[in-house]
């Protein structure tokens, strides 16, 4: 069954949570993510639904360093580095930039990385691909 409102009739939090978070996962339904009382699996159900959608906003709703891994997923498999900027620490921001451009085999990516030995790194890794 795919009606939502059928797991508001179900009075045990644990059978409830994890209603919503099978309908979630089942219909890429982030919204029944916020149903969820429990914190982990309320996050666990946001990162495999903004995976699954490739949608970094949907990363914002977990905590560090959850966030972080969602972001770096999602840059990856779509092969854009603008989303690493969202990462939270510089160093994290140039790992994603230089496995982005590793994937995208993209030379010109490298150069956006700031610390030189991951930079130069990248650039070996990318041409040698």
């Amino acid at each position: 069954n795919n009606n939502p409102t059928i797991c508001a009739e179900i009075e045990d939090s644990y059978w409830k949570n994890n209603c919503n978070f099978q309908l979630a996962i089942k219909n890429n339904a982030d919204s029944q993510c916020s149903l969820i009382t429990k914190a982990e699996q309320k996050s666990t159900c946001f990162q495999k639904i903004a995976v699954a959608k490739n949608d970094p906003e949907l990363c914002y709703f977990l905590d560090q360093p959850d966030q972080d891994k969602c972001l770096l997923t999602i840059a990856k498999s779509t092969q854009d580095y603008l989303i690493c900027q969202e990462l939270s620490t510089a160093l994290n921001r140039d790992v994603c930039r230089a496995k982005v451009a590793e994937l995208a085999e993209d030379p010109k990516i490298c150069d956006k990385i700031g610390y030189d030995m991951i930079k130069q790194s990248c650039k070996e890794k990318v041409l040698s691909s």
